[in-house]
Order: structure tokens, then C-alpha cells, then sequence
């Protein structure tokens, strides 16, 4: 009797809100009735998720009755920019989510406080800074993500926990600069890593400058930190070469190198390969169907007859094509290096810097190079034709002839 009885008084509010506006009274009616009216009706927020891209669920609010938001119309949502793994199988998933629960339920709890004190107003104009920064991390693919929590990491050193978006000035992005200047003074990061780091904050500011959470852009008063040249070093065909002809009882990492230097594709996108990528029956011949996850990109891959050899035996469509990590190439990759007899210190982006150059050696054109490459800009590109041109001088330097007869 007690649920029909408020159900009955829901029924009511709508009814009366929405005919309330062609009352000859409303003016009256308005401002003393229709307040208790709504009280009778419990307000509410839910958290609900919707279905999105790749398996995952973004995440926003559904208030009842509407709210007003910053536009000012009625609105019954409001994406929090989050997502969750719909079906997380690694433990860093199931962490994402359990942390992003948690975020999501204290913005609820804070939104049920602002409605009731009536300072809701469409914007997450409480959202601390590390709490923003948290979230946007979010928005980034995986590998973006890792490197935006060890941002995150120094922001926490220097932001209090209570600092808010809508508070940030132009001092304090300074500040925050000058910290990490301090720590490559210590010696305790290199300047292109500090520079990166702040490079991300300053993408969070700008995103927070979008979504209306502070009034001006704040990156357009002070410079960013500055990138370091980087010397880019490969491996010559002559040392892939050697490497190929270097016996090894670990044959499918074997294989993973080599194909990472015949395909000049990323470490992480060879690891995560699976059977179903791999496309046998296209009439050109074998490609890739790759989502770079860089980028987060969809790409279609042209490979060598060499490079599906390395494949092996076709297995089943989720099956990873190497069964190899991170780690144990890396290791593979420099034991294998030396006991090719090559001295100096190799890493697995070598093999992709490796895989441009003999391409431009070649005379490949470098839009072409750039695409297979998946960069997003010819400029990245651009930097393996110096190397080319650095290798080519090398390679001049070693032409001698004895004049001394002359």
C-alpha cells in the first residue's frame, strides 16, 4: 500500500511538472509547490555503464528527477569519462576496474550532496587534480596509460590531494615545471623523460581548458620542457645477418626477432599478435590486420613471404602467434646479440629503427616508409633518413686509397 502510494505521488509529479508551465497560476504555484511536490519523490543517482569499443564499458551517471546541466537544459546523464573492461583478464584490467569503481562512486556520492545543497551545475567543478589526471590517464590505451600513472606518480609528490582543477593558475604549472627540472638536475630523471611527463600534463590542461573546468588555457602562458636529440641506432643487414646465422635452442624467439625485423612492427604489437590478424587467402598475398596499440589504430599490414615462413603452423584464431613476453625477448635478444659477437648494447626498438633505414636504403620513398611504420606524422619518419645519411658517411669514410706513390 505504501509503494502504491508513492508510486501514485511519482505519477503525479510528472504530470504536474509537465503541464505546470500552462497554468495561469504557475507563477504562484511554481515556487511553493512544485519544490515539495519533488521532495516526495526520493532523488536519485546510479551509476551506469553503457557498452563502448573493444569490450569496454563507459561509465556515467542517471539522475532522477532530470537535473540542469551547464547548457542549462534537463538532462537525466552525465559521462564521467571513464570506462571499465567489460570481461578483464589480466590482473592490471581487474585493477583499472576496481580502481575506476571507486572514482565513479565517490563522484556519485558528490553529486547527491550538490543536488540536495543546489550547487550542482552540470561541471565537475570539485575534481581534484589528481583525481583529473587519473581519469584522463584512463581515456589512453594501455601502454599510454602505464606511463601517464608514473606522471601521475610525481603529481601526487607535488600536488596536495585536495587541490583542485578549477584552482590551477599559471604559477602553479610553473612550479610543477620547475619540479621536474630538479629532478634532472639530481640526476634522478633524463630530461626527455621529464619532458614527457610534463608534456602529458599539459595535454591534461588543455582537456580541462575544453571541458570548461578552468576559464583560459594555461599552456598558452609558459613553454614546455624541452626533448633532448636522441641518437637512433640500428643494426646493420650484415649484423641481422649474423644473428640469423647464430644457433639458438629457443626457436620461437628466434622467430619473433626476425620477424620483427622483416615487418619493422612494435615490440608490443608482435607479442599481442593472434592467428586471427593473420590474413593467408587476400589475393596480393599475406598481410596483417593489425590494431596498433600505440596509436589505437586499425591498419592493414602487407608482410614478405619470408615473414609469414617465421609464422609457422596457422593455429586457432585467438591463439597468440609467439608465446613469448616482454622480458624474456628483450633478455633472448641481447644474450642472442652477443653470442653473434655484436658488442654493443641491443634493445628491440633497434630492429625497428633497423627495418626503416634498409628500407630508405633501398630507395623506398618515405610516405611509403611512413606508413608502414604506422607513424601518425612523415616527420617521425623523416629522422631515418639522417640516420641514412649518417650511415651513408660511414660507409664512404671506409673507401681508402694509398697515395703516397703520387
Amino acid at each position: 500500500m505504501i509503494k502504491t502510494f508513492f508510486y501514485g505521488q511519482l505519477c503525479c509529479c510528472k504530470l504536474i511538472c509537465a503541464h505546470v508551465n500552462s497554468c495561469k497560476y504557475s507563477s504562484f504555484f511554481v515556487p511553493c509547490f512544485v519544490p515539495r511536490i519533488i521532495s516526495w519523490c526520493k532523488m536519485s543517482v546510479h551509476i551506469r555503464k553503457k557498452a563502448i569499443s573493444k569490450g569496454r564499458q563507459s561509465l556515467y551517471l542517471d539522475f532522477w528527477p532530470p537535473v540542469v546541466n551547464s547548457s542549462g537544459k534537463q538532462s537525466r546523464r552525465e559521462f564521467l569519462k571513464l570506462y571499465l573492461y567489460g570481461e578483464p583478464t589480466t590482473s592490471q584490467q581487474r585493477k583499472h576496474n576496481r580502481f575506476t569503481l571507486r572514482l565513479a562512486q565517490k563522484v556519485r556520492a558528490e553529486r547527491e550532496i550538490e543536488i540536495q545543497e543546489r550547487r550542482y551545475n552540470g561541471r565537475r567543478d570539485d575534481t581534484t587534480v589528481i583525481d583529473f589526471l587519473h581519469a584522463e590517464a584512463q581515456r589512453r590505451v594501455r601502454q599510454t596509460a602505464l606511463i601517464w600513472g608514473n606522471m601521475i606518480f610525481h603529481a601526487r609528490k607535488h600536488f596536495s590531494e585536495d587541490v583542485q582543477v578549477k584552482s590551477l593558475n599559471v604559477h602553479d604549472c610553473l612550479a610543477f615545471r620547475d619540479y621536474f627540472r630538479r629532478l634532472v638536475d639530481n640526476g634522478d630523471l633524463k630530461q626527455n623523460t621529464a619532458a614527457n611527463y610534463f608534456a602529458m600534463f599539459r595535454a591534461a590542461i588543455r582537456q580541462a581548458y575544453r571541458s570548461k573546468m578552468i576559464s583560459e588555457n594555461l599552456n598558452a602562458f609558459y613553454d614546455p620542457l624541452r626533448f633532448e636529440k636522441t641518437e637512433r641506432d640500428f643494426l646493420s643487414i650484415d649484423e641481422i645477418n649474423r644473428l640469423a646465422g647464430t644457433d639458438t635452442r629457443k626457436p620461437e624467439h628466434r622467430a619473433a626477432v626476425l620477424f620483427t625485423a622483416l615487418t619493422g612492427m612494435r615490440i608490443s604489437d608482435v607479442i599481442q599478435l593472434t592467428w586471427g590478424r593473420v590474413v593467408d587467402d587476400d589475393p596480393s598475398g599475406p598481410l596483417l590486420k593489425l590494431h596498433v596499440k600505440k596509436t589505437n589504430d586499425y591498419d592493414r599490414k602487407p608482410i614478405s613471404d619470408q615473414a609469414r615462413l617465421l609464422l609457422g603452423k596457422r593455429g586457432s584464431d585467438g591463439q597468440r602467434v609467439f608465446p613469448v613476453t616482454y622480458k624474456t625477448y628483450r633478455l633472448f635478444l641481447r644474450e642472442w646479440a652477443k653470442a653473434a659477437g655484436i658488442e654493443r648494447r641491443v634493445h628491440p626498438h633497434m630492429l625497428r629503427h633497423s627495418f626503416a633505414v634498409q628500407l630508405l636504403a633501398a630507395g623506398e620513398d618515405i610516405y611509403t616508409v611512413s606508413k608502414m611504420l604506422n607513424h601518425a606524422d612523415v616527420k617521425t619518419t623523416q629522422i631515418y633518413a639522417t640516420l641514412l645519411d649518417e650511415s651513408k658517411r660511414r660507409a664512404a669514410g671506409k673507401m681508402r686509397i694509398n697515395f703516397s706513390k703520387m
